[in-house]
């Protein structure tokens, strides 16, 4: 599932204008929003939405991050995945971010990153492209990757646990659930994404 976030104002034009440019940007990349989030909902919203508009405040709040998405190039789609946004669900603090890339090469955007916070990238995996950069301080840490399974679902399916399977474009903020994590996270279920992922 995919979901569409938007940050409504008083300004009926905004709201429709990050709607189009949301939907725009689906219809470019072949994906189809199955559901809209809104940040200023009451008090009575559910949990989702409570946890969706907790997640994304404190991405806005990660300097790390912002870091990595104003040097990623226009043409670079960039998705954060994987335990970090686990952990920000559980009100963690996480080191570990696990970047996805697409229309660019991990190493050029491992080199990129290496360079925006001046260390060097180190190669992890040669066969599934995997390379990681550990900043100065020592904790904090990028796993970089490109899509492995033919595309950003199938990849997310291949992971181990459903609540490790939850993604985010960096750019757009669309938050994409391919197996439920969501649901699971909210009912407390600790499940497969895929049973053969484990075998």
């Amino acid at each position: 599932m995919i979901y569409g976030y938007v940050r409504v104002s008083s300004q009926i034009q905004n709201e429709a204008n990050q709607h189009y440019e949301i939907e725009q940007f689906a219809q470019k990349s072949g994906l189809k929003i199955d559901e809209w989030i809104e940040e200023t909902i009451s008090s009575g919203k559910d949990l989702k939405k409570r946890k969706f508009n907790s997640l994304l405040k404190k991405l806005n709040k990660d300097e790390i991050l912002k870091e990595v998405i104003k040097n990623t190039p226009d043409s670079a789609d960039i998705y954060l995945v994987g335990g970090y946004l686990r952990d920000a669900l559980m009100n963690k603090k996480s080191f570990d971010r696990d970047i996805i890339v697409n229309n660019i090469s991990p190493y050029d955007f491992a080199n990129i990153i290496g360079k925006t916070f001046s260390v060097k990238p180190i190669l992890l995996d040669k066969t599934n492209e995997i390379y990681r950069i550990v900043l100065k301080n020592k904790k904090d840490f990028f796993d970089i990757t490109k899509i492995n399974s033919g595309n950003l679902f199938d990849d997310l399916k291949s992971r181990d646990l459903t609540i490790n399977s939850l993604a985010i474009n960096l750019k757009t903020f669309e938050i994409i659930d391919a197996v439920g994590a969501f649901n699971d996270f909210k009912n407390k279920i600790l499940k497969t994404a895929n049973l053969d992922n484990m075998l």
